[in-house]
């Protein structure tokens, strides 16, 4: 390893953990968001330089690199929604309600009004999931269609297989009761053991300034 390749991987590992304490952030996502960064570009290239400058300094570059509002929000939705992917492998139904209803909070109305258009606001809070899923959207049990399903990457065998159904005005009990009613988990038979049932409930036609308004009921069972 040469000189400035060393210098270059402390000096890394020093940003990443500033970021980590001042930003509240895991190691992962420091990582993800410095290496992503146009200033791990030039420090990663020997003629710059960039390499002799302090860890303080160099975050300095990256924080006024990545200061913009919009960068900012799309960073804290990340976030969002790697924690709304935990929150569902741990079964932890009112905290995936919760951030669901966060999503809608930052979405435009256009995208509550309808069990499609929910279903693009879903997957856009499971954005984190790409890493880990492919993702289905109305697979066909031979009763009807799911809504969506994401499927672990072979790369990720454990991580349990997602079933989602998406209803407004409706129970969750029916979104539960259509699921098993329609055959869904056997059309996913090779993840028995490892596939969570996910029912969404929102209710459509509430008030703006209703309690009820862009409120989630969410129910997670393991088939």
């Amino acid at each position: 390893m040469s000189k400035e390749t060393f210098m270059i991987e402390s000096l890394t590992r020093d940003v990443v953990a500033l970021l980590m304490e001042e930003r509240g952030l895991s190691m992962r996502e420091a990582m993800d968001a410095f290496c992503s960064s146009r200033t791990f570009d030039a420090l990663s290239k020997p003629e710059t330089g960039l390499f002799f400058q302090s860890p303080a300094y160099i975050l300095d570059e990256f924080k006024n690199s990545t200061e913009s509002e919009e960068w900012i929000d799309t960073f804290i939705s990340f976030k969002k929604s790697q924690k709304l992917l935990n929150a569902t492998w741990e079964g932890k139904e009112e905290k995936v309600a919760e951030l669901l209803e966060w999503f809608h909070d930052t979405a435009e109305n256009k995208t509550y009004n309808s069990e499609a258009a929910l279903s693009y606001a879903v997957q856009m809070a499971y954005y984190a999931g790409q890493k880990y899923y492919t993702t289905i959207q109305e697979l066909d049990s031979g009763k009807g269609y799911v809504d969506l399903v994401y499927l672990p990457s072979p790369k990720y065998p454990d991580k349990p297989a997602l079933l989602i159904e998406l209803k407004y005005d409706k129970t969750l009990e029916t979104a539960i009761d259509q699921i098993r009613s329609r055959n869904y988990p056997q059309k996913l038979e090779h993840y028995k053991d490892n596939l969570l049932l996910i029912s969404i409930h929102y209710e459509k036609d509430a008030n703006s300034t209703d309690t009820a308004y862009k409120h989630h009921s969410c129910s997670i069972e393991r088939a």
